[in-house]
């Protein structure tokens, strides 16, 4: 896992949909988030009886809530085509906000097109990141593959300041590369991190 100095790319908005390692075979899968919502009392016999929904009581400070989850791929309709959702209730309510951090454990499912595996599954991030190199004790992980290649790019360019910021001073939309830990971007780190990310995006 990143150390403490990487504790700001630690915390990169996180997409709706990562590549993880598949549970079961090990090979690149990807996992989306689930989302939840507290329905009122009055809708709580429909999402009950809902193949589409599961629901789930659940301990806080304040008391016991009563949770209705949505969790992509497992349910018998997708939440797009659902059009009989109680008064008040929309598909967008069970849509995870887009790149939403989410770096703690997290509820979702993971879809494995080699070994067919579909389940449920709880995130633990970058642990189950598929695209991730070791580096002298250090991990360095990518959300998907186009971010691996864009760290690719950036690590094996001469000109990576410039990557990010011009001499006009604007800043491109592939700022976060900036936070990349310093310990992957030394002349003698980037030779085997680079090696490393080109196996892994092959």
């Amino acid at each position: 896992m990143t150390s403490i100095k990487g504790k700001a790319y630690m915390w990169l908005p996180m997409p709706n949909i990562v590549s993880v390692k598949c549970p079961h075979c090990s090979c690149h899968s990807e996992f989306s988030f689930s989302k939840s919502i507290i329905p009122k009392k009055i809708d709580r016999p429909y999402f009950d009886k809902s193949k589409s929904f599961k629901t789930q009581k659940v301990l806080s400070d304040s008391g016991w809530q009563y949770l209705a989850w949505y969790d992509p791929g497992l349910g018998k309709r997708n939440i797009d085509v659902i059009h009989d959702l109680p008064v008040g209730v929309k598909a967008e309510d069970f849509k995870p906000n887009n790149f939403y951090v989410r770096h703690n454990l997290s509820r979702g499912v993971v879809v494995c097109h080699s070994c067919s595996l579909r389940k449920l599954h709880t995130l633990t991030w970058p642990d189950d990141a598929f695209f991730e190199v070791d580096y002298k004790g250090e991990t360095l992980w990518a959300f998907n593959r186009e971010m691996a290649l864009t760290i690719l790019n950036y690590l094996q360019s001469s000109d990576r300041k410039k990557r990010i910021i011009s001499t006009s001073g604007y800043v491109s939309q592939h700022s976060w590369l900036r936070k990349i830990p310093t310990v992957f971007q030394t002349k003698k780190a980037r030779r085997e991190v680079v090696t490393k990310l080109r196996k892994v995006v092959a």
